[in-house]
């Protein structure tokens, strides 16, 4: 082609005319009448396809570039002159795939292009053996292992076979029989299949003339094998998952800007490799295809990939560790309850470590100073305000990071939580002390100054954020106001204290066993609405994107479960042996009732692109913000009820996860991203708003702030809180608590975070 293997005398005219192939070309019979066009072909199977000349003339290009051709124009002209031999030649029926094959040769060899010829024929050969391998012929895939066979002894007489660099570091003498032994064992595929992709290797190896091979790069070469065979599904078996050496180099080396991974040591770097690889695993082994994809376009986010293998986040109850003690955390061995306060905080410390080994995000501690109460009733000041400082200490960031990087929670009650009024109480050496914890209301309520007390103290250290627990019992309790303006003034002094607002709707219940964790969420899949409102023509367009969007949510959760509960069936030998266990009859996580969250990132961007108005600019903007919810409410209500798998909405607030969207749309959909996208006001990136927080709401009064994103927190499960930033040594305590009450009586805000103004600049 292009001159490479044409011998010019045989066409003195260079012109592709349909001419110059009728003066060279023999064919056999003078016509009578004009030949019909070739417009159809007969397949192997007897179907009748289109008859495609573009085909040929890339298959005819294909073979001459490998022999060094560049001219696709004549590729094209040798084409169109198949197709013109094809017209005379056949007549009573459309050719088959062999006819059509024979004319390529024909036309190549006839037209003084013979090299191109051979190249042709030998890969139509190959096809031919690789579809009747596939079709299960015995005799030519006795052919191949016969023909490897004598090849491989041929090499194996001259010295000519490599030596192998396992994965365990040795060097060893080739042996096909590895490839056939990993390959029957790992994808059960057949004995006589398996030997012919491992001689097929050898073959190519060993034509390579390489010395000295790698494990993984064999593995490659079998998996490249396998995709020529049309063994796809033996392929993703057999597949290796690893770091490219450019990722691990970026990995030890360079700093990443990951919130999860910010402590670049070699330990992080351990974790961040391990990571990828069970990233690689997730996608390709626990997800299907369309889950894959639909992450990978930036449709959605799947959560915490490559720490699959772990529940998304649970509130927890110190009673737990004050009935079992620390459950295995100490060398696999189970540990007595604890005796003593000192013993409490050490086994929590413990038990809290673990928790983050088998969680992607921090826990919070429910009710906390009312579950201590009976190991330090009757303490002294000075006594309990040092456990209150050790409280902190022990929960602390510090210990070990979370993947989310955020703090623990220890919810701090006034009056008695619901759920533990009646209970009865959980004492030292995991017995209970015959009074319900309503009997140590006094203790706990010094135990909840002591911690707050503790929190102001040191106002810069790593520590658990501080939750305050605010509901009608808690009003209606003595000296409620004074520890509200307590917990004001330590916001304004230490900052990110966080208050919750239960207005009946989400405590819980009286339990028979009030220390089981009262919460899991299994796994979260967060929903790029934004991306839907880019597509959608109208909002009834709009809801049925977000609810395909959800319904590839739902089947990645109902995937996660299924990987999950085959590692929870190992129970206590198992890698979730410590929340599998089984203790007073139960495990730790009750898998029937652990609830999957479905994230909402963007809704501002989404109502702005579909309105042309931010949430807070119009009633109308608004108001579809809420119906969007609804919408998608009922359908994981739906769904729940279809699957027997709670589904509840939850807000997305990862900065990495909202930039990683914005990244995705901005280059698929950059007119109608930028149009809508706006930067962060503090840290100056493009990223979606997180949850259903508004964009522009630092110019927003405190109350409208919390009026409007509060009238969203209704949908969710686990919100965001609303932020409330305070001036330093401008706004009293007293002013900052009646605002709380205002809040909890006047909105529908489930929570609020007060920020000092030096934690806001910084």
């Amino acid at each position: 082609m292009g001159g490479a293997d044409r011998d010019d005398a045989l066409l003195p005219d260079k012109r592709a005319v349909e001419g110059a192939f009728d003066a060279q070309l023999s064919f056999p019979a003078p016509f009578v009448e004009a030949p019909e066009v070739v417009k159809t072909i007969i397949k192997r199977d007897g179907r009748e396809a289109p008859f495609d000349e573009a085909k040929i003339a890339e298959a005819i290009f294909n073979a001459a570039q490998s022999i060094g051709g560049e001219d696709r124009d004549r590729a094209e002209s040798l084409a169109s002159g198949v197709a013109i031999y094809l017209m005379k030649t056949v007549r009573e029926k459309p050719p088959t795939v062999d006819q059509v094959h024979d004319a390529v040769e024909k036309v190549l060899i006839e037209m003084g292009h013979a090299k191109t010829a051979l190249v042709y024929a030998r890969s139509r050969d190959k096809r031919d053996r690789i579809r009747r391998l596939r079709e299960g012929d015995t005799r030519a895939m006795l052919g191949e292992l016969q023909e490897a066979r004598r090849e491989r002894e041929r090499r194996h007489a001259a010295g000519a076979l490599p030596a192998v660099r396992t994965s365990g570091d040795r060097i060893v003498a080739w042996d096909r029989k590895r490839i056939v032994t990993a390959l029957i064992t790992e994808t059960g595929i057949d004995e006589c299949t398996a030997d012919l992709i491992a001689l097929e290797v050898e073959r190519q190896i060993t034509a390579a003339g390489v010395q000295t091979l790698t494990a993984p790069l064999i593995r490659e070469l079998v998996d490249a094998k396998l995709i020529e065979h049309g063994l796809e599904e033996y392929r993703k078996k057999h597949m290796r998952l690893g770091v490219p050496l450019y990722d691990a180099e970026h990995i030890i080396r360079t700093p990443n800007r990951e919130d999860a991974l910010t402590r670049h040591d070699p330990d992080s770097t351990d974790r961040m490799a391990a990571a990828q690889v069970k990233k690689e695993y997730a996608l390709s082994q626990v997800f299907s295809e369309e889950v894959a994809a639909a992450h990978l376009a930036g449709g959605i986010h799947l959560h915490s990939l490559g720490f699959i293998d772990r529940f998304h986040s649970g509130r927890h109850s110190l009673g737990y560790v004050a009935r079992f003690g620390a459950n295995r955390c100490a060398a696999g061995q189970p540990t007595a309850p604890p005796r003593r306060p000192d013993e409490l905080l050490a086994h929590a410390a413990a038990f809290n470590v673990a928790l983050r080994r088998h969680f992607t995000s921090s826990a919070a501690w429910e009710a906390f100073n009312f579950y201590a109460a009976p190991f330090i009733e009757g303490m002294g000041e000075e006594v309990l305000h040092e456990f209150a400082r050790r409280a902190l200490f022990v929960f602390g960031p510090s210990l070990a990071a979370a993947e989310d990087g955020s703090p623990e929670e220890i919810e701090i009650c006034w009056a008695p939580p619901r759920q533990l009024r009646d209970a009865p109480a959980i004492g030292p050496d995991g017995a209970p002390t015959g009074r319900p914890y309503a009997d140590y209301v006094h203790t706990a309520q010094r135990l909840a100054w002591a911690l707050l007390d503790a929190c102001a103290e040191d106002s810069t250290g790593p520590r658990p954020t501080p939750v305050v627990l605010l509901d009608d019992d808690f009003f209606a309790a003595p000296g409620a106001r004074n520890l509200l303006q307590h917990a004001a003034e330590v916001a304004g002094m230490a900052g990110a204290v966080q208050f919750s607002f239960d207005r009946g709707e989400r405590r819980a219940a009286p339990s028979e066993h009030p220390w089981r964790p009262p919460f899991i969420a299994a796994h979260k899949v967060t929903l790029n609405v934004a991306r839907a409102a880019y597509l959608a023509a109208h909002e009834a367009d709009l809801l049925d994107r977000l609810e395909r969007a959800l319904t590839v949510a739902v089947q990645a959760h109902l995937q996660k479960r299924a990987f999950i509960e085959r590692l929870f069936m190992l129970k206590d030998i198992g890698p979730l042996g410590f929340l599998a266990a089984s203790r007073d009859g139960r495990p730790y996580i009750d898998m029937t009732v652990a609830t999957y969250l479905v994230g909402i990132a963007g809704l501002e961007e989404c109502v702005y692109s579909l309105t042309g108005d931010r949430l807070d600019a119009s009633d109308d903007a608004l108001a579809l913000g809420m119906r969007i919810l609804a919408h998608l409410s009922r359908l994981c209500a739906a769904h729940s009820a279809r699957e027997g798998m709670p589904l509840a909405l939850a807000q997305t607030t990862a900065g990495s996860i909202r930039r990683r969207l914005a990244d995705i749309d901005l280059a698929h959909y950059p007119e109608k991203a930028r149009a809508v996208l706006r930067p962060d006001a503090n840290t100056h990136e493009i990223l979606y708003t997180p949850g259903t927080r508004i964009g522009g709401a630092d110019a927003m009064t405190p109350m409208e702030r919390a009026r409007i994103e509060g009238a969203f927190h209704r949908w969710f499960e686990s919100v965001a809180p609303v932020p409330v930033t305070v001036p330093d040594s401008e706004t009293s305590g007293l002013t900052v608590a009646s605002f709380l009450e205002k809040i909890y009586q006047q909105t529908a805000a489930r929570r609020i975070a007060i920020i000092n103004s030096r934690e806001k600049g910084a």
